[in-house]
């Protein structure tokens, strides 16, 4: 290019002599064509800036996407994090309810969530109170009236009963079977003459429970009887003592070593039955003389 600028810088020059312009001096001629050399040198160091320039935004703008990158994986990776502390949490508080549960019943979780299921679907019949491993069965349902003769429809339930027992995770758990009644006097000659009071009546009706899960396979060394009478009210029962709430069989599961040894109250109800389901209708026990 400094070739070329000097060679039009002579021309000029001497197409100027030719012409009558005049002659220029060597001094001027070189001091042109030195700032000619001169722009062109700054021209190219500008062009090379600007292709610096242009690379260096360049990378900066890859850098940014580069940098947009990790921001988006990192908040993809702290979403995840979050979920996973959500989920440590409920499984805390779910073991934590397990512990709890362990802790007031004693009971294999497996047992308590069958004993829950069991109540669901016999809703009317059996209650479960899982604070204290118990399940209810209401003796209006249970047994034909002033008897302890099991009822067929009451057959199912205690089968079911039985199933759970005789699952392996219950080999170590008992049953403590509980007859409760309420507070009428024995009227009816027939049922006096085969149970004489009321506290007669409720352990006879323990002892026909515990033959009835007998039969479904329940070995008879793992069953413990007993009979409250009316001795231990779950309600007041009202002026004549007819109370349905009252009778009831009351059948506590437990480890097999404090049903023998003998540990663990299983004295009067403290808490509510678990509800398991509809409870009312044609089913529900109303207050009627039984005996």
């Amino acid at each position: 290019m400094l070739r070329s600028t000097r060679s039009l810088f002579a021309a000029v020059l001497v197409s100027g002599a030719f012409f009558g312009v005049g002659c220029v001096s060597q001094e001027e001629y070189d001091n042109v064509v030195d700032g000619s050399s001169s722009q062109a040198a700054l021209i190219a160091e500008l062009q090379a800036n600007n292709k610096s320039l242009t690379d260096t935004v360049g990378r900066k703008d890859s850098r940014i996407d580069e940098l947009a990158a990790q921001v988006r994986a990192a908040e993809d990776t702290n979403g995840r994090l979050r979920q996973q502390i959500i989920d440590v949490r409920q499984s805390q508080s779910d073991l934590n309810q397990r512990i709890g549960d362990i802790r007031l019943t004693g009971l294999d979780p497996r047992i308590d969530a069958a004993l829950r299921s069991l109540a669901r679907t016999n809703a009317g019949m059996v209650t479960y109170n899982p604070d204290r491993g118990m399940l209810q069965l209401t003796s209006d349902l249970t047994f034909t009236p002033g008897s302890d003769t099991v009822q067929e429809g009451a057959k199912q339930a205690l089968a079911a009963i039985a199933n759970v027992m005789n699952d392996l995770s219950a080999a170590d758990f008992g049953l403590k079977i509980v007859g409760h009644t309420d507070s009428q006097r024995i009227s009816n000659p027939t049922t006096r003459r085969n149970h004489p009071t009321n506290r007669h009546l409720s352990v006879h009706r323990a002892i026909a429970v515990s033959e009835s899960l007998q039969s479904f396979g329940v070995a008879a060394d793992r069953v413990l009887v007993a009979g409250w009478g009316q001795f231990d009210p779950s309600v007041p029962n009202s002026a004549r003592g007819g109370t349905a709430a009252n009778r009831r069989v009351e059948v506590f599961v437990a480890p097999l070593n404090e049903i023998r040894s003998g540990p663990r109250e299983f004295g009067p109800t403290t808490t509510e039955p678990e509800a398991s389901g509809n409870t009312g209708g044609s089913r529900q026990p109303i207050d009627v003389p039984v005996k």
